[in-house]
C-alpha cells in the first residue's frame, strides 16, 4: 500500500492462484477511491506466472468480468460519500426515536470546508480505471533485490494475517498424512475454533452423510466431543442448519468441504440466521482435500489439528509523506481492509492540510508517557486574547512507546482531558476533552472542536491532566490547542466561518454527570434553575456523550440509548445514538477519523463512540428556548428503548459532562 504526494495511495500486497482475485479487487475498487493504485506480488514462481499467463491468453474475460460488475453497481456513492454514513441523531419531541439521516453540511466541525472527493464517475470509467489502477507483478517476491522482501520479513505481525491457517490430518500414531489450508466462518459469528479443540489431544474426524437430517444416537452423542465432523457442501439445507444439527449431536467443530469445481468460500449467515450464534465453530476446505480425507477414512481413524503456520506479513503501506506504515489486522479475509487503510491515509492528509492554516498553537504534551493514575499533566499559558478566537481546537495524536503496533496497549479505554485554572473554582477539573484508546494502533490524530467551551478557561494559566484507566500499559499523547479566526481577521474579510461575528462564548454552567444505566438512573436527576447573565446574546447547550458497560440489553457500550435535555418544559432537546451495535458502524467512520484494522473488534458501532477515536461535544442552540431576562429551568433524563433502563443484571455506564454556554458581544470583551 503506498501514498505519493499527489495523494495517490499505492497498495502492495501478495495473492493466490485460489484467491479468485476478481472477487475480491472488487471489493477494495468499491470501498477505495479510484485514483489510487495498487501492486500485487506473488509469494510463489508458480502461481505468479499461472496469473500472468492467464491475463495474457484472456484479457477479454478479465475485462468483461468486471465491466459485468460494474454495470450491476447502481449506486453512485462509495464508502468514502459521508451522506451515506448514517449519524448520530439529534431529534426533537417523543417522537424522537425515528430514523433520520443527519444532512451533512458543506463546511466540516472545524469550521472550514470539507475535503470532500467526489466519487461518481461512469460504467465506462470503471472499466478503464481498475486497468489503469491494478499492476501484477511476474515474478514473485524473494526475486526482489530491495528492500521489500525485508520489510515483510522484519516487521512485526499480529494476528490472523500473519499466518497461514490449515487443518492437519493425522492417524492415530499422531503422523501428520495431509495438511491443508481452511478458510474460517467470520470470526464475529462462531466460537473460536482453537477453544473447541485444544481440550482434547485427539479429536477424530467423523463424516456425517446428511447433516441435515442427522438424528444422533446416545452413544454417538457420548463421544462427540471428542470428534470433528465432515460435511459436504450440498444445498439440501443451509449451511448454518447443517451446524446447529453437528452441534446438537454434541460436536464442537465442522469441516465442510466445498462442491466439486467451486472454490472454497467463507461461511457466512443470511437474514435471521444472523441474529443466532453458531453452535459449533466452522471452517471450509477445498473439495479434493475433503475428498481425500473421505478416501483415508475407509482404511484408518483420521485425527484432525488445527495449526496456524508461520508467515511473513501480507501488507505494508506508504503514507503521503513517503513513510513506511503498517497496516493493522484483517479481521477475516477481505480487502475491505486494505480499502480502510487508504481511506485513513485520505483522512490523515485532509487533516494535516487542515492544520497548515494560520493559527496560533499551544503545545500542551509531546509525546509524553501517559501512565498509572497520575496520567499527564501541564502547565500552560493562553494568550491573553484568547476568548477572541472563534475557532479552537484540541490538536491530539495517540501513538505506543515504540515505533511498532505490537508495543500498544490492546484494549479501548476511554481518555479524559481534564482543566483546571483557579483551585477554588467550580470550574476546576473538568472535561474539555475525551476520546477512546484503540485496540492496540498507534496511528490517531483528531482535531476535535471546543470552541464552545472556552470559558472553562478562567484564567490564562492553566493546567491540564490526560489520563485513562491506571492498569493499562502506557500511551504517548501529543496535544496541541490550536486558535485560529481571531474576531479581528472578519474585520478585514479573512474570516470565512459562518458564526456570527459579533459574539463569542464568555460563561459557563456546568449542569448533569452520567452514572450507572439502571432503574434508578434518571431518579437522581433534579431540574436545574438557572438566571443568563445580563450580557447573555446566545445560549448552548453543550454535551460529551459516551455508553459503556454490557448488561443483558448489551448496554451501554452495544445498545441505543437517547439523551433529552428539557427547558422551559418545552420540547426536548435529544440526541439518539442510533450508530450502537451495528455490525459496520465504526468501520464505516474511518473517513472520520477512526483508525482502522485495528487489533480487536473495532468494527462493531458503539453508543457515542468509536475505538480509536476523538468523541465531539454536541452542540446545540437553545437560545429561541431561554427567557434571557428571567429564571429558567432544565431537566435531563436518559432512556434505553424510549423508556428508562431496567437490567436484570450487570448495568453499565453512562460517562457524560453536560454544560450551559453563555456567549456576549465581541466588543464588550475584557482580556483576562
Amino acid at each position: 500500500f503506498c501514498g505519493t504526494q499527489d495523494k495517490a495511495c499505492q497498495h502492495f500486497s501478495f495473492y493466490f492462484i485460489e484467491s479468485a482475485y476478481l472477487v475480491t479487487i472488487w471489493t477494495f475498487t468499491t470501498l477505495s477511491r479510484r485514483h489510487d493504485p495498487s501492486v500485487f506480488f506473488s509469494l510463489t514462481d508458480q502461481i505468479a506466472s499461472q496469473e500472468t499467463k492467464d491475463r495474457n491468453e484472456d484479457q477479454g474475460m478479465l475485462n468483461s468480468r468486471i465491466f459485468r460488475r460494474s454495470i450491476k453497481k447502481q449506486t453512485k456513492h462509495t464508502a468514502m460519500d459521508i451522506e451515506n454514513n448514517e449519524e448520530d441523531s439529534e431529534e426533537i419531541g417523543m417522537e424522537h426515536i425515528s430514523k433520520k439521516v443527519e444532512k451533512r453540511p458543506e463546511f466540516s466541525k472545524t469550521g472550514k470546508p470539507l475535503l470532500l472527493h467526489d466519487s461518481k464517475h461512469s460504467e465506462e470509467d470503471e472499466l478503464v480505471n481498475w486497468k489503469k489502477n491494478f499492476h501484477f507483478a511476474s515474478f514473485p517476491l524473494y526475486d526482489f533485490g530491495n528492500w521489500i522482501p525485508f520489510v515483510m520479513a522484519r516487521w512485526p505481525c499480529l494476528g490472523t494475517g500473519c499466518g497461514l491457517p490449515q487443518v492437519a490430518f493425522k492417524n492415530s500414531k499422531g503422523d501428520i498424512l495431509r495438511v491443508v489450508p481452511r478458510l474460517e466462518a467470520r470470526y464475529d459469528w462462531q466460537p473460536m475454533p482453537f477453544r473447541t479443540l485444544v481440550k482434547h489431544e485427539k479429536t477424530r474426524l467423523r463424516y456425517v452423510h446428511n447433516p441435515c437430517h442427522h438424528t444422533p444416537k446416545a452413544k454417538q452423542m457420548k463421544t462427540a466431543f471428542k470428534e470433528v465432523a465432515l460435511v459436504s457442501s450440498d444445498e439440501e439445507c443451509s449451511t448454518f442448519q447443517k451446524i446447529q444439527n453437528v452441534a446438537k449431536m454434541g460436536m464442537r467443530f465442522v469441516l465442510i468441504y466445498a462442491k466439486k469445481n467451486e472454490p472454497v468460500k467463507e461461511i457466512k449467515c443470511k437474514n435471521e440466521e444472523c441474529f443466532h450464534l453458531l453452535g459449533a465453530s466452522a471452517a471450509m476446505i477445498s473439495f479434493d482435500d475433503g475428498d481425500e480425507a473421505r478416501r483415508m477414512m475407509k482404511d484408518q481413524d483420521l485425527f484432525v489439528e488445527l495449526q496456524t503456520t508461520s508467515q511473513d506479513s501480507f501488507f505494508f503501506a506508504i503514507d503521503h509523506q513517503g513513510r513506511l506504515a503498517e497496516v493493522g489486522l484483517f479481521l477475516y479475509p477481505s480487502l475491505h481492509f486494505l480499502a480502510y487503510e487508504a481511506q485513513w491515509f485520505h483522512y490523515e492528509a485532509d487533516l494535516m492540510k487542515n492544520t497548515k492554516g494560520h493559527a496560533k498553537v499551544i503545545p500542551v504534551f509531546n509525546h509524553t508517557l501517559m501512565r498509572g493514575v497520575k496520567g499527564v499533566t501541564n502547565k500552560i499559558h493562553l494568550p491573553k486574547d484568547f476568548l477572541k478566537y472563534r475557532n479552537v481546537e484540541l490538536d491530539m495524536s495517540l501513538r505506543c512507546p515504540e515505533s511498532y503496533d505490537s508495543s500498544c496497549p490492546r484494549w479501548d479505554h476511554v481518555v479524559h482531558l481534564t482543566v483546571c485554572c483557579q483551585d477554588k473554582s467550580k470550574l476546576c477539573g473538568v472535561e474539555i476533552g475525551r476520546w477512546v484508546t484503540p485496540y492496540a494502533r498507534s496511528v490517531g490524530r483528531w482535531l476535535t472542536p471546543i470552541t464552545s467551551l472556552l470559558p472553562l478557561f478562567t484564567s490564562s494559566t492553566c493546567t491540564l491532566t490526560m489520563k485513562t484507566v491506571p492498569w493499562e500499559m502506557p500511551w504517548t499523547p501529543s496535544l496541541n490547542i490550536r486558535f485560529s479566526d481571531h474576531i479581528s481577521d472578519s474585520k478585514h474579510g479573512y474570516s470565512k466561518r459562518r458564526y456570527s461575528p459579533d459574539i463569542v462564548p464568555y460563561g459557563i454552567l456546568k449542569l448533569y454527570h452520567g452514572g450507572k444505566f439502571d432503574k434508578n438512573y434518571n431518579s437522581k436527576y433534579k431540574d436545574v434553575s438557572f438566571n443568563p447573565p445580563t450580557w447573555a446574546k446566545r445560549v448552548e447547550l453543550v454535551a460529551i456523550i459516551t455508553g459503556h458497560g454490557k448488561d443483558n440489553n448489551g448496554c451501554a457500550e452495544f445498545c441505543v440509548t437517547s439523551h433529552h435535555f428539557t427547558v422551559n418544559d418545552i420540547s426536548p432537546n435529544v440526541i439518539v445514538f442510533k450508530n450502537a451495535a451495528t455490525a459496520m458502524g465504526c468501520a464505516e467512520r474511518v473517513d472520520r477519523g477512526v483508525e482502522p484494522n485495528e487489533h480487536g473488534t473495532w468494527l462493531y458501532g458503539r453508543d457515542g463512540w468509536c475505538p480509536g477515536q476523538e468523541v465531539v461535544p454536541w452542540v446545540k442552540d437553545i437560545t429561541n428556548q431561554v427567557d434571557l431576562k428571567s429564571e429558567n429551568t432544565i431537566k435531563y433524563f436518559g432512556y434505553f428503548n424510549g423508556t428508562d433502563p431496567n437490567p436484570r443484571h450487570s448495568p453499565g455506564n453512562i460517562d457524560m459532562s453536560s454544560y450551559l454556554v453563555f456567549y456576549r458581544m465581541a466588543k464588550d470583551l475584557i482580556d483576562i
